[in-house]
């Protein structure tokens, strides 16, 4: 028996919605786990809920992780491009990004 589609938009009820929150967190952190381990990378996973309660995960040291973030977003070279974070990238840039080390 197949998984049912579900409408991806904001969860009404409260109950489900946390419930849902509960599961779904636990499935992200679990393969950011498993992706680490795979192929050998570090991942640092940073969550806040609606109630803005904090749930984190780091394949190594959280502050390792996040310090090599805000080194990368620096320029290295005099000229060079600064670094953007995928979500604020036109879609279209976004997509390309995704799709293209797919492509071998």
């Amino acid at each position: 028996m197949g998984r049912k589609k579900i409408q991806i938009q904001r969860i009404t009820d409260e109950r489900n919605r946390q419930v849902t929150f509960t599961k779904r967190k636990f499935g992200l952190m679990k393969k950011a786990y498993e992706l680490s381990v795979l192929c050998d990378c570090e991942i640092a996973l940073i969550i806040f809920n609606h109630s803005n309660k904090l749930f984190q995960y780091a394949s190594t040291d959280m502050d390792k992780v996040l310090l090599k973030y805000t080194e990368y977003n620096e320029p290295h070279e005099k000229g060079e491009q600064v670094w953007q974070p995928i979500w604020k990238l036109p879609w279209h840039k976004m997509a390309a990004r995704i799709v293209t080390p797919l492509k071998m």
